[in-house]
């Protein structure tokens, strides 16, 4: 019986985990070596105009930023009234109000998605917020258009030609 109730926390435990996962998350992830290989004109199409762009070299960068801000929990007030008993046939009503002391709190997600392009392809992808870190949630804002368009039709489609 022992071995049972173990492989069910086990499966419990997997489940849990599975639970947590991050499906934006995971396709930023892979987009990091999916998207190698792009062109540079096939980045412009699906990620838009970089925020920022740079020169090295042969080397070229194109950088993309998202943030969203959440915000939960603010101040808010309340108001109760109250009839009630007392014994010996007595009888009171009461009002009250109240206000929390605590305040909410705000909740800042940022990426920056950096293309590093040589010759005109994507050779790295990048990640990172201005703090350092990554937020991979965050980051699928950016590189989701590239990757829907790779997996509907395999490339991404070149932007139209500008002829004068």
């Amino acid at each position: 019986m022992g071995e049972r109730w173990r492989s069910l926390a086990a499966a419990g435990l997997l489940l849990g985990v599975a639970a947590c996962a991050n499906p934006r998350a995971e396709e930023a992830a892979n987009a990091r070596t999916a998207l190698v290989g792009m062109s540079r004109e096939q980045v412009l199409a699906c990620a838009g105009v970089p925020a920022r762009s740079a020169v090295s070299g042969e080397r070229e960068f194109f950088t993309y930023e998202s943030q969203s801000v959440s915000g939960y929990g603010g101040p808010s007030a309340g108001f109760g009234l109250g009839i009630g008993g007392w014994g010996g046939g007595r009888y009171g009503t009461g009002i009250g109000m109240g206000v929390p002391l605590g305040g909410g709190d705000v909740r800042r997600d940022t990426c920056q998605a950096t293309f590093v392009m040589e010759r005109g392809v994507v050779r790295e992808l990048n990640y990172a917020d201005p703090q350092g870190n990554s937020n991979l949630g965050q980051c699928q804002r950016i590189v989701g258009p590239c990757m829907d368009a790779m997996l509907s039709g395999g490339t991404v489609p070149p932007p139209p030609s500008r002829t004068p």
